[in-house]
């Protein structure tokens, strides 16, 4: 993976995820307040929206460190097109 377009893409795409994970990590419920979504203050539904938050900082730091290391480039490539690729499926189901 040569192409700087591509490199560029792949560490600003990690960034997003690394971003949307640590954001839902540390505050859950004001960052659905930032989509307009409000839920009750309850240890239970915060800890359940934590919960894939490793997930997504995981992956977006595989993704960033494909983006710099050629070995990682395509598995950074293939784990972003599934976390991606998943979150859009499911939004439109």
């Amino acid at each position: 993976m040569k192409n700087v377009l591509t490199r560029a893409t792949l560490a600003f795409a990690g960034l997003v995820v690394v971003l949307i994970g640590a954001a839902l990590m540390i505050a859950p419920m004001d960052f659905l307040k930032m989509s307009h979504v409000t839920v009750d203050r309850n240890p239970g539904l915060a800890s359940e929206l934590a919960a894939p938050t490793g997930v997504l900082i995981l992956t977006g730091a595989l993704m960033i460190l494909g983006s710099f290391k050629y070995r990682f480039a395509s598995v950074g490539l293939v784990v972003g097109a599934f976390v991606y690729g998943s979150y859009g499926t499911a939004r439109l189901i």
